[in-house]
């Protein structure tokens, strides 16, 4: 058969239709053309293939400004650049104003915080920093002059230098203040701290020679007349004299003060009435912590009750500090009588006994008392001591500050457990005996006891021999310097020092020796067991599973002390430059 002849063993190609046509029918046959298979999604199948709606450019387009939209542009930039390069958008002015106050507070906090440093406060800088935040805004024109002006710092009184060319007296910055807050009393009612810095000299001493109209004495008084709401006066101390009278006149006008220093010449105070004397503390609802103090010059006596009589007066006293007065002015009764307080100071008072001390834990101020502090109050027996710790439940701090230590009962031996010290609230002990005795033995047997479960702290200036110092945790080591050695070595000479240089350099030194003397020695042996090496480990002076530091640091600054006095904390210093801000609870 012919191949020819024969039907076509070959397929037909389907023939190409157009995009356009829509269907065919065949008979009995309906062909839909270009029918895809139902998709659920419509987005495209490759990242080539066209979405619908979108043309393809052949060249990216571009936008061109308009002359209007340039000179928008260059007045309010929409964006700056940032110190990586990365493009940052400034926020809307209303997001500020409507951030809440804490968050400006935060940012004043930070603020404070930059300028000072241990103790030392830049009010300079402080000051221009708050003042050019005033200017900022009106949002932080509010929150900043609450830290401008509640926290003062008086300015220096002395005029400025007189201006060439005209003959009127430059005002000082003090009397700018004064005029500022004559003309603006809702500035003055912001102000809360008031403080005196080394500059400030109540008494005008060396401007004689300056002409003024109003003494610098005269403007502190106005100035804390205007301030109604004043609660705390630091680096100026009034004293009961005639002379600042008025100072003192206006300082009782302010019912909201918070803490006070007397220093009291008892000469010119007996002349004064002294009914009147004690009837103006009556104002003084809210103040908190109150300083007496006599001064050494004058030796009359204030009277009998007249310090029971202030004290009663003064409704949520909570720190109290007496010092220099005599036996009629303050007693054993006086300090039986004192109403509940949180903190006690005695210093030198001859009128109280060892029996007052006793009768202290058993009165109604012992119930809240948590510091108490004793500067040369002579405490003999060491019974005293004993009673005042167990007594006294809710004690924190004990500093004890005299020359000779407190003795043991007549048949007592220091190793029994009726000597013992014990505490069980105790967390600060400073004890500085200028003659250590067997106190020192009794106190450290008592740590050693476990009587002081709560310790933490140490502070033992006197501690000759390191007897406390073996009991705390080790000290860091510091390097000695050749003048440190000359020092140690002139200052060995002498039996008993106050010198808290001295009792540094002597804890260094107990560290020295203990790390010269072997612990243990480390040999390093090779394969044959024949030793190659060998390290001498040294010793150390602690207890490295004692929870108590041993501290020797002064509680003011650059004090050669190491209790604070209040000399130091009352009077202001200049420090690198800026004013030492001590607050008065470094006191208790």
């Amino acid at each position: 058969m012919s191949l020819l002849g024969s039907k076509s063993l070959r397929r037909k190609a389907p023939r190409v239709r157009d995009s356009d046509d829509v269907e065919e029918i065949l008979p009995n046959r309906l062909v839909l053309l270009n029918q895809q298979p139902a998709h659920r999604h419509t987005w495209p199948t490759s990242h080539k293939e066209r979405k619908p709606g979108t043309f393809q450019f052949s060249e990216a387009p571009t936008l061109t400004r308009t002359p209007w939209e340039l000179d928008r542009h260059r007045a309010r930039p929409q964006s700056q650049r940032s110190r990586n390069g990365t493009a940052t958008r400034r926020l809307p002015a209303h997001i500020f104003e409507q951030l809440p106050t804490e968050i400006y507070t935060c940012i004043l906090a930070h603020l404070e915080a930059a300028h000072q440093k241990d103790s030392v406060v830049y009010f300079h800088s402080r000051q221009r920093d708050l003042r050019n935040l005033c200017l900022v805004s009106k949002r932080w024109a509010t929150v900043a002059m609450i830290s401008l002006y509640g926290e003062l710092w008086l300015p220096s009184p002395r005029p400025e230098t007189k201006r060439k060319l005209t003959l009127a007296r430059t005002k000082s910055s003090l009397e700018l203040l004064l005029r500022t807050l004559k003309d603006a009393p809702d500035l003055a009612f912001l102000v809360r701290h008031m403080h005196a810095t080394s500059q400030y000299d109540p008494d005008g001493s060396g401007f004689d020679e300056l002409p003024r109209t109003v003494a610098p004495s005269q403007s502190l008084e106005q100035v804390i007349e205007k301030c109604t709401e004043l609660e705390t006066l630091s680096g100026h101390s009034s004293q009961t004299s005639p002379r600042v009278e008025d100072h003192y006149q206006k300082l009782l006008q302010c019912p909201r003060l918070r803490e006070h220093v007397w220093l009291m010449k008892l000469s010119e105070v007996s002349a004064m009435d002294c009914t009147k004397f004690i009837d103006s503390h009556s104002n003084w609802h809210w103040l908190e912590t109150l300083v007496l103090t006599r001064s050494h010059a004058h030796m009359d006596d204030l009277g009998c009750g007249a310090l029971a009589a202030i004290i009663a007066r003064l409704w949520s006293l909570k720190h109290l500090m007496i010092a220099d007065f005599t036996k009629l002015d303050f007693h054993d009764g006086t300090l039986v009588s004192l109403p509940p307080l949180q903190s006690l100071r005695l210093e030198r008072l001859p009128g109280v006994t060892c029996d007052g001390l006793e009768q202290l834990g058993r009165s109604r101020s012992a119930q809240a008392l948590r510091s108490l502090t004793l500067v040369d109050m002579n405490v003999q027996s060491l019974r005293s001591i004993q009673t005042l710790l167990a007594d006294l439940p809710q004690l924190k701090r004990f500093r004890l500050h005299q020359q000779d230590s407190p003795a043991l009962l007549a048949g007592t031996k220091a190793a029994t457990k009726r000597a013992l010290l014990a505490s069980l609230t105790l967390l600060y002990l400073h004890w500085d005996c200028l003659h250590p005795g067997a106190a020192i033995d009794v106190l450290a047997k008592s740590i050693a006891a476990g009587k002081f479960p709560a310790l933490r702290t140490i502070k033992a200036p006197s501690d000759y021999d390191g007897t406390l110092q073996a009991l705390c945790r080790p000290i860091a080591h510091h390097q000695l310097c050749a003048e440190d050695l000359a020092y140690l070595a002139a200052e060995d000479q002498k039996t008993y020092s106050r010198s808290l240089r001295l009792s540094q350099l002597q804890a260094q030194r107990r560290v020295r020796e203990c790390r010269a003397q072997p612990a243990f020695n480390v040999v390093i042996e090779d394969q044959d067991e024949q030793s190659k090496e060998t390290h001498v480990i040294g010793s150390f002076l602690g207890d490295m599973q004692s929870k108590i530091e041993y501290l020797l640091e002064p509680d003011v600054r650059d004090s050669k002390s190491a209790l604070a006095c209040w000399q130091k904390v009352v009077t202001p210093r200049r420090v690198d430059g800026g004013e030492l801000n001590i607050p008065l609870g470094v006191l208790f």
